[in-house]
């Protein structure tokens, strides 16, 4: 049974309070630990401090950005990855006029702009999937969006992205709704399986939703300068995806003869996996849905295993070369393990 969202909800508290933490050191003063403490439970940086960054690396950064007395710091940490955040957070501020339009114009549309992703998102989830309300948080922490509990997406990349932001937040709300019914616990997976299957799933998980941004972003017009060598990256790599593909296979055919444990293997896989499974993944689904299986791909959507045997189908229907007999025993055990 289809379930609609009764609505999508933007939150702008974490753009809001780094103003007011902005504010307070241009007038020569400092934040009060008050301010901080409600800057990292705002939606947005809840969600990235629970999963991925350190908060007080991101005040350490957001400190030297904004704080005048700290320039030589700011000028030190360059090429450091501390200083990628410092001239990040730094960029953020001084295009801030410019950010508070783009938040003003989504407040006004976000009506609209839910119907819109919803209506991307429909194309590529089989209908009894639950659709859930879809929650954006917009915050500054590098170019870039992740999908948690809350879609958290980058002022400065909203802002760039403009007239196509609401392809970015389609793609991530697609991770939210299939994660939903992925058919394993991510937190079960074994630590010597860990990186098989996070490739797996990485692979499974961009390659469908890529469909919704990648053909009108990488493949249309790319709005964001600073992406550029990612996208020709990107483009180059989806080319050379095949070939990419018949290397991890060798790698998991020579590693099973071997004996070799599945960490082994893991790591060996994600050291060759370019772009964390994206192009790999985008062409995979592509071949996929040139054998006229697409609607298969669909209803399986929360099954990483299944989009693996659908491809070699695809193969074997396009006379393509198919993953090993090695490599789908493999997957066929994991599936076992963890489904």
């Amino acid at each position: 049974m289809n379930s609609v969202p009764s609505k999508i909800a933007l939150n702008f508290r974490g753009i809001e309070i780094f103003w007011r933490i902005a504010d307070a050191f241009q007038s020569g003063g400092r934040p009060d630990e008050e301010l901080w403490e409600r800057l990292f439970k705002t939606p947005g940086y809840a969600a990235l401090t629970r999963s991925e960054f350190a908060p007080q690396n991101l005040r350490k950064a957001i400190s030297i950005a904004l704080d005048p007395k700290r320039a030589y710091e700011a000028r030190s940490s360059a090429d450091t990855r501390l200083g990628a955040f410092v001239e990040h957070f730094r960029e953020a501020a001084d295009r801030r006029l410019e950010i508070e339009a783009v938040v003003d114009e989504l407040k006004n549309r976000s009506l609209r702009l839910g119907d819109t992703i919803l209506n991307l998102v429909e194309e590529y989830l089989p209908p009894e999937i639950p659709r859930e309300d879809i929650e954006v948080a917009l915050v500054f922490f590098e170019l870039d969006a992740r999908g948690y509990e809350w879609i958290v997406v980058d002022g400065l990349l909203a802002a760039e992205m403009g007239e196509l932001l609401h392809l970015l937040i389609a793609h991530e709300y697609h991770h939210r709704c299939r994660d939903a019914v992925l058919c394993y616990d991510k937190k079960k997976v074994d630590e010597q399986d860990t990186d098989i299957m996070w490739v797996l799933n990485q692979i499974h998980a961009e390659g469908i939703a890529d469909h919704i941004d990648k053909p009108r972003w990488f493949y249309g017009e790319n709005p964001v300068q600073a992406y550029s060598n990612l996208v020709e990256q990107y483009r180059t790599e989806v080319k050379e995806a095949g070939e990419t593909l018949a290397l991890i296979d060798e790698v998991i055919e020579t590693g099973c003869l071997a004996g070799e444990e599945h960490d082994e293997m893991g790591k060996s896989i994600r050291e060759i996996l370019p772009l964390g499974g994206h192009p790999i993944g985008y062409f995979m689904s592509n071949i996929i849905s040139k054998a006229n299986l697409s609607v298969e791909m669909i209803e399986s959507v929360g099954n990483p295993f299944e989009f693996i045997r659908l491809y070699n189908k695809a193969s074997a229907l396009q006379g393509t070369t198919a993953l090993s007999d090695s490599t789908m025993d493999l997957l066929s055990a994991l599936e076992k393990r963890y489904c």
